[in-house]
């Protein structure tokens, strides 16, 4: 694996960037050929990339992460039906992070009610009973 030697601090500095305004994917078919900052392209040469696509992964309209695969050996004309399909991943990971939210948010709820539900079983005895008509 390629070791980092910068940093790549463009999506920080924009804030994530298009993705952050909803842009699906980027495709890159040659580094050389894309018009990068000096900067950015030591970062993709780190990488050894000559070629990439990267996917927003969205949790529901928020930017989570970003998927990408990387052409090492050379330029690529990436097909759509490549890029179609890591859109697809990234839209089930996406899924994938709503449906843990959800959970973790059930989880709290659960015991925040258990909680609730201690504190009535050490109430006086009248209370208890109209404790649990909720």
């Amino acid at each position: 694996m390629a070791k980092l030697t910068s940093t790549d601090t463009y999506l920080q500095k924009t804030q994530g960037g298009l993705f952050v305004q909803g842009q699906a994917f980027r495709t890159c078919n040659n580094i050389y050929q894309a018009g990068f900052t000096t900067c950015y392209l030591q970062v993709i040469e780190s990488m050894q990339a000559k070629a990439y696509v990267i996917v927003g992964i969205y949790q529901g309209t928020k930017i989570w992460g970003l998927l990408a695969a990387y052409q090492n050996s050379g330029c690529r004309e990436w097909q759509e039906e490549e890029v179609e399909v890591l859109s697809q991943i990234a839209s089930q990971l996406g899924v994938a992070l709503q449906q843990t939210d959800y959970e973790i948010k059930c989880r709290i709820k659960r015991h925040n009610w258990q909680r609730r539900l201690k504190a009535c079983d050490r109430l006086p005895p009248p209370l208890t009973k109209f404790a649990n008509l909720f």
